[in-house]
């Protein structure tokens, strides 16, 4: 028999889905049949209820399973069914309870915390999504690059049912290949900023101004005003010095340090080769400098940022 009880725990809708039909895939198996799966919602069924029907089981198959959401809105006094349920688990159904949270002072949690029935359901953090996107492209079987993986991520931002479907799609595109590039997510995907910050930055360090001024004016095209490409530019010169003053670190030990995905810190380590630590410091210096003119004349926001470009690429 199965683990009679799960408690999944979070917020996310899709990654919650995808738990309460892998638990209904590992119990069902080849033997799935919707009548076999029961939903409810704990505040429209009482408590009682819905334990008369776990163990009554079902006619048709060993086991059952019955999923019940929001239950982490009971109140304390509501939950005592439960709590005696929770004792004495019946076999002929797998009950599955779903909740945005918990209280885990009380009891009841504590004791299923014990038994391994909770799953705190999580969506990456944002600096961890580039890995959660290899990891799903690698579980279709379809291959991303970096560069890719950066623009999807670009794209669709932290909507994890959104970046599935856009996987799945772009699998299908390129078929019969197995590798996806910029130019396919594009296609797919449609509108995203071919360029980014960090475009901009790699142009600045190779002193290309053709490049640089071409990849600016790709920003402001798609939306980007001057004042948060500046911002974005700050902190990218912020993350580099320090990549370049703790040279020589493990990438695990790097990520945590810059707050950024282990994916990326060969990017930022390669960059900072394109520049000389007292560079670096001179170059975040001048930015503050532009940051403070453009907060006293927002208006000449491009102007500000084109001498900025050519500055940096000239100097």
């Amino acid at each position: 028999m199965h683990q009679p009880i799960h408690i999944l725990v979070g917020t996310d809708t899709f990654l919650i889905e995808r738990e309460k039909n892998a638990i209904i895939q590992k119990v069902l198996g080849d033997k799935y049949d919707p009548l076999l799966v029961e939903r409810y919602i704990s505040k429209e069924t009482p408590a009682a209820s819905l334990i008369d029907n776990l163990v009554t089981g079902s006619l048709f198959a060993s086991q059952k399973v019955v999923i019940v959401s929001g239950v982490g809105e009971s109140k304390k006094d509501d939950l005592g069914p439960w709590e005696t349920y929770f004792k004495n688990p019946q076999d002929a159904s797998v009950l599955v309870l779903v909740a945005d949270k918990i209280d885990k002072r009380l009891g009841i949690w504590k004791e299923a915390i014990k038994k391994n029935w909770v799953t705190e359901v999580k969506p990456p953090y944002d600096n961890k999504l580039p890995e959660w996107v290899q990891i799903e492209s690698k579980r279709i079987g379809l291959g991303l690059t970096t560069q890719a993986i950066r623009a999807l991520v670009d794209s669709v931002g932290n909507n994890l049912a959104g970046l599935v479907s856009a996987l799945e799609k772009l699998q299908i595109y390129v078929l019969p290949a197995k590798q996806a590039d910029v130019k396919e997510v594009s296609a797919v995907v449609g509108d995203f900023h071919s360029h980014t910050v960090f475009d901009l930055a790699e142009s600045l360090g190779k002193k290309s101004v053709t490049q640089a001024s071409r990849i600016l004016d790709d920003l402001f095209l798609n939306g980007e005003p001057p004042v948060r490409i500046l911002i974005m530019l700050i902190r990218h010169f912020r993350l580099l010095m320090l990549a370049s003053e703790n040279a020589g670190r493990p990438e695990y030990e790097m990520a945590s340090l810059l707050g950024v995905s282990p994916f990326f810190v060969k990017d930022y380590a390669g960059q900072c080769r394109n520049f000389s630590p007292s560079k670096l410091r001179a170059i975040y210096r001048y930015l503050q400098k532009i940051d403070l003119k453009l907060k006293s004349s927002p208006l000449k926001g491009a102007l500000w940022m084109d001498e900025l470009t050519l500055k940096l690429c000239l100097q």
